[in-house]
Order: C-alpha cells, then structure tokens, then sequence
C-alpha cells in the first residue's frame, strides 16, 4: 500500500484507534509483539507503553490530515453527527480560541448549547 492511496477517511480512522489505545489491523506496519502487554501510559518516559509506541503515527498521520479532518471522522462517527454540525462546531470552536486571547474567562460552550437539533438547558 502506498502512501498515496490511502485516504484521508483511513488515516482519520487509524488515528481514532491509536488515541482509544488500539492498533489497526489494517494499519501499514505490524504491531508490536508485546502490544497487548504494554501500559498504556506512564509518567516515566524511558518505559515503553503503548503511548510512546503510537505517538509517532498519531503525529505523521495529523501531520497529513491536519487536527480538522482528524476531529471531524472522531465527531461524524464517535458522536453520530453531521458534516454540517461539526463544521458549525468547528466555527464556534474557532470562535472561543480568538474570544479567549481578549477575554480569558469568556467561553462560548460548543456542546451544550444545541443537543443537534434542539437547544438544551
């Protein structure tokens, strides 16, 4: 499989699996050998566990997809939304991190003013 045919989709799905301590079974290289043994993470960074294993591929597939492509495949299958309400939520997401360099304490809450299609209390 070459680099250039695999989709945005795939890598989107393969860092998921990375981030919920998985290693894809599709994934281009083989896990590791003791890959259900490892901790998933510790404090002591000279331990091999599963974070310091697939940090460099969360990091080399970000580094293709962007932190945008990544977070819309988590929100349209994680949290069953769709294409145009993360996009919204991207928006207000953006909207905070400017708000925020002004005003540190303001916040504009990206989940709970709508419940996708109906406003919440």
């Amino acid at each position: 499989m070459e680099l250039a045919d695999i989709k945005t989709e795939k890598l989107a799905e393969w860092e998921n699996i990375f981030n919920s301590w998985g290693w894809p079974k599709d994934f281009i290289y083989p896990s590791p050998y003791d890959w259900d043994d490892l901790k998933n993470y510790d404090q002591n960074k000279d331990i091999r566990t599963k974070y310091s294993e697939s940090f460099k591929y969360i990091e080399w597939i970000e580094s293709i997809i962007g932190e945008k492509e990544f977070l819309r495949w988590a929100h349209l299958h994680d949290f069953n939304i769709k294409n145009w309400q993360f996009e919204i939520w991207w928006f207000i997401r953006g909207v905070n991190s400017l708000i925020n360099k002004v005003f540190p304490n303001f916040y504009i809450d990206v989940y709970r003013p709508l419940k996708w299609g109906k406003f919440v209390d």
